[in-house]
């Protein structure tokens, strides 16, 4: 990938990275207190929710938007400079017979990898900051008693990394998998083929959403598990529904990667015991729907803003 075409991809990952939070982000915090311990706290008696839920829906908006621009620049680099290595070698003779869906699949992999290392600290801080109860009388934002909260324990910040890398490694995969793949035959139609840069940005856009929406509904389970991590290492023992031995071996997860699997499974045992296997497809349909809505606007503008500086060249 040259100097040039290396701008362009960190120009249109920025981008839409920015626009993609800024447009999912109420979305997220809604899933995020639905599939938190304290969930009940947002439905009155009867069953309804209440206004709670519905409040103060970019807290945490902050540190996720500010962490999420360099993680996209860092994916969509690693991403495009694998595809290009594997189509270099392709073309040199080596890796015949291996299918480009490979190519999409391990390329994503490895970009995901250096992504979710620099994601990891502001989904943290994110999703705590969602969840914690806006007050008038409270001079600090939500984000802000997060950090203080954090300050004097910041490795805890990369709880639940490798729960993130185990969840997002194979939806990612799979996401950019079905996407490149449909993009692919649907252009190979000359029947189909988009006449400007419009109909193809809505090709890339319909096709990213429909490869969120189906790759997030199998991993679910792995989201709820993760989140219930970090909004465990955000708080106090006295302030959880959970054991402090597990908040200690949930922040553990972070620095101790040998150990991590054994850790995050007795996690999600003791969620399981607690509430009950359907606990771990709380907030599914929203999931699936904010997975496609983000897919289809993060591609669809990072291909809109690829093509328009292609077409200026």
């Amino acid at each position: 990938m040259s100097v040039g075409n290396g701008a362009v991809v960190a120009v249109a990952a920025g981008v839409a990275a920015g626009l993609v939070e800024t447009v999912i982000h109420p979305l997220d915090t809604v899933i995020t207190r639905i599939q938190s311990a304290d969930a009940l706290q947002y439905k009155k008696a009867q069953g309804s929710v209440t206004r709670k839920l519905y409040m103060g829906l970019y807290q945490g908006f902050g540190p996720t938007v500010i962490a999420s621009i360099p993680a996209s620049i860092a994916f969509f680099t690693t991403y495009e400079s694998c595809k290009s290595a594997f189509d270099k070698a392709q073309k040199a003779g080596h890796l015949q017979g291996i299918p480009q869906s490979v190519s999409y699949a391990a390329s994503s992999a490895v970009a995901e990898l250096v992504s979710c290392a620099i994601m990891n600290p502001a989904q943290v801080l994110k999703q705590n900051a969602q969840v914690v109860q806006s007050s008038h009388g409270r001079a600090k934002s939500p984000t802000a008693q997060v950090l203080r909260q954090f300050a004097n324990r910041p490795s805890t910040l990369w709880t639940g990394y490798t729960m993130l890398a185990a969840g997002q490694l194979p939806c990612v995969s799979l996401t950019f998998w079905i996407y490149e793949s449909l993009k692919s035959n649907w252009l190979a139609n000359p029947n189909r083929q988009p006449n400007d840069i419009l109909q193809q940005v809505q090709t890339s856009a319909l096709c990213a959403a429909i490869a969120g929406c189906f790759s997030s509904w199998a991993f679910v389970p792995a989201d709820v598990i993760k989140t219930r991590m970090r909004l465990a290492a955000g708080r106090r023992p006295a302030n959880t529904h959970f054991s402090p031995s597990a908040i200690t071996e949930a922040a553990s997860t972070a620095h101790k990667p040998s150990r991590a699997a054994p850790k995050v499974f007795a996690f999600a045992a003791q969620i399981v015991r607690q509430e009950g296997i359907s606990v771990l497809f709380r907030g599914s349909i929203l999931t699936c729907v904010a997975a496609g809505a983000g897919s289809a606007i993060y591609l669809g503008s990072y291909e809109a803003i690829k093509l328009y500086f292609d077409a200026l060249h």
